[in-house]
């Protein structure tokens, strides 16, 4: 029965924790032995590839290669841009890691939100589409 008591007990702990990373709001919840660890730890790597992948942070992979058109990536950050470009191909451009002059122009990433001109926008997607910016990022293994 303390057995029994002892497993139940282990299966109903839970930990939880909000986080904003990567400009979202993520909730991360663990059940069971660990719980607590292990809502540490996934937070952890959330910093981590925030850190890797922000966009708005000057020490980011991904920030320096769009301020200086390529770099070195981590074998992390290779490995998801690589994915973002499988998806860029299996959706037919309809998911595009380039979008981001759009974002910007939006404001969302740098917090200036406005409404951009319809000409403006315009502009911005035959950037990337014409170019088919996805089609022109190329990871090379080292």
């Amino acid at each position: 029965m303390a057995d029994a008591q002892s497993q139940q007990e282990n299966e109903s702990t839970q930990a939880s924790r909000d986080i904003f990373a990567m400009d979202t709001y993520m909730n991360v919840t663990a059940y069971g032995v660990g719980a607590n660890e292990a809502v540490r730890r996934a937070e952890e790597e959330i910093d981590r590839l925030d850190s890797l992948l922000s966009t708005g942070d000057q020490n980011s992979e991904i920030y320096q290669i769009n301020q200086n058109g390529g770099g070195i990536l981590s074998e992390d950050t290779a490995y998801l841009v690589e994915r973002s470009l499988d998806l860029y191909q299996s959706t037919n451009g309809a998911f595009d890691i380039a979008i981001y002059p759009v974002m910007k122009a939006w404001g969302f990433t740098d917090d200036n939100f406005r409404v951009p001109e319809e000409e403006e926008l315009q502009e911005l997607l035959t950037l990337f589409k014409a170019k088919g910016a996805g089609k022109n990022i190329k990871v090379k293994k080292m």
